[in-house]
């Protein structure tokens, strides 16, 4: 690694550039604290090697990110490699632009990390936005972001455990799936993108596969109510909708299909849009 932060150390990079490095840029684990602030880039940073990417993150650290961008790593710009031990990831005002992938924990393997994500971008990836297989205890709110161009799809959020939040956001023109939410055990991952009393407000457009697919066991029910989607595609109005203002009634969905707004992968299961 370029540099490794461990144990209980502290370090924070404010108007740095780290570039053209073929090895990890940051390593930080144990319960260190690591803030990228005030337009630090890391570019053109790691290999093309699983994890071995712009940043490694484990253990019980804790990475921020504000105004900070990652961008052309042949690896993943973020990689959580934990386990069950919370690792915590801030990112405001963060741009993330032609990796592998933006977020990311290992092919096989699980991660737990409470990750809060607002007014960022994550674009033109070779893979997902964010992809991640979580354990209990794993959560990720994201509000104001955007996930477009990506060569795989916008989010792919699934595994044993976990919830994924996701409000005033826009996850459109991606090669593949906008959103996959899927479960790995009848007690798996959770999702909230709006609900009747918190109405989503996220746009789901323009995905060369289904903007929403929902791979959860049967007897779930996932609530993505008062977004914006293809409009007059799937029962959509003209305008894109399913709930409207001011009421957001839910628009229950119980058929196993696969569309242009929205997919179910198992029966017994309800979309409410």
């Amino acid at each position: 690694s370029w540099i490794v932060v461990q144990n209980e150390a502290t370090m924070t990079l404010s108007g740095v550039t780290l570039s053209n490095r073929t090895q990890f840029g940051l390593n930080i684990s144990d319960s260190a604290s690591v803030s990228l602030i005030n337009n630090t880039v890391l570019d053109h940073v790691g290999v093309a090697n699983g994890c071995q990417g712009a940043i490694l993150v484990g253990g019980s650290a804790t990475l921020s990110l504000n105004q900070a961008q990652i961008s052309n790593s042949p690896g993943v710009a973020i990689c959580v490699a934990n386990g069950t031990t919370p690792t915590t990831v801030n990112v405001t005002k963060g741009t993330f632009a032609h990796n592998l992938r933006g977020i990311f924990n290992p092919t096989g393997s699980g991660a737990t990390a409470v990750v809060t994500i607002d007014q960022s971008s994550f674009t033109n990836h070779a893979g997902d936005g964010i992809t991640w297989n979580g354990f209990a205890g794993t959560s990720f709110t994201i509000t104001n972001s955007t996930f477009t161009g990506n060569g795989q799809g916008g989010i792919d959020f699934e595994g044993t455990g976990g919830s994924l939040s996701l409000r005033n956001s826009t996850v459109s023109s991606n090669i593949g799936l906008g959103v996959f939410i899927g479960q790995s055990a009848a007690t798996g991952v959770s999702a909230d993108l709006g609900t009747q009393a918190s109405p989503g407000l996220n746009t789901f457009t323009g995905n060369t596969g289904t903007g929403l697919s929902v791979g959860l066991f049967p007897g779930q029910t996932l609530q993505a109510v008062g977004n914006t989607w293809n409009a007059s595609q799937q029962g959509a109005d003209a305008n894109g909708h399913y709930s409207t203002a001011p009421n957001y009634t839910p628009v229950p969905k119980t058929t196993q299909t696969s569309g242009t707004n929205w997919g179910i992968t198992r029966s017994g299961v309800t979309l409410d849009l």
